[in-house]
């Protein structure tokens, strides 16, 4: 994916769609770093929860491409599928696209028609907590095994 808010933006609004590989680890298991290419739109006026945005990173000017969780009066709270912070206060003219859909080497996967894809977005919005949770125990668990192995 293009890593520059600038250049990114100028390509989908002379081009109408960008298609680039996906980096970093954030948003596995859906993309794999260097393997995938995601698809990203203009976005609509209206986004909803499970959207996949295309955004400029607030510390630096880099792009992200993670997924509204929730959506509130300040607008769209973000996260990596792969994350469990939360990205909060995402002003409207940061954000560059949204995720229309996605490769897996030869195969094209449509956010809006894949089924398989649908049931994914339902599991990683649903399965959060559990996931948060089961992190929380296992690095307590690993901080517990290094105090008795000292």
């Amino acid at each position: 994916m293009i890593n520059n808010f600038q250049i990114a933006k100028e390509l989908l609004e002379q081009n109408g769609e960008i298609t680039g590989a996906t980096q970093g680890d954030s948003m596995k298991p859906l993309f794999r770093s260097g393997l995938d290419k995601a698809v990203i739109v203009t976005p609509p006026e209206t986004l909803h929860v499970g959207d996949v945005l295309l955004y400029k990173n607030k510390t630096d000017n880099q792009v992200n491409l993670h997924r509204i969780v929730k959506i509130t009066k300040q607008g769209p709270v973000l996260r990596g599928d792969n994350l469990y912070v939360k990205e909060t206060n995402i002003p409207s003219e940061d954000i560059i696209g949204i995720l229309k859909g996605f490769y897996r080497g030869n195969k094209y996967y449509d956010c809006k028609l894949n089924t398989g894809y649908k049931i994914y977005v339902f599991y990683i919005l649903a399965s959060y907590p559990l996931r948060r949770l089961l992190k929380k125990f296992k690095s307590a668990f690993l901080k517990l095994k290094n105090l008795l192995e000292k």
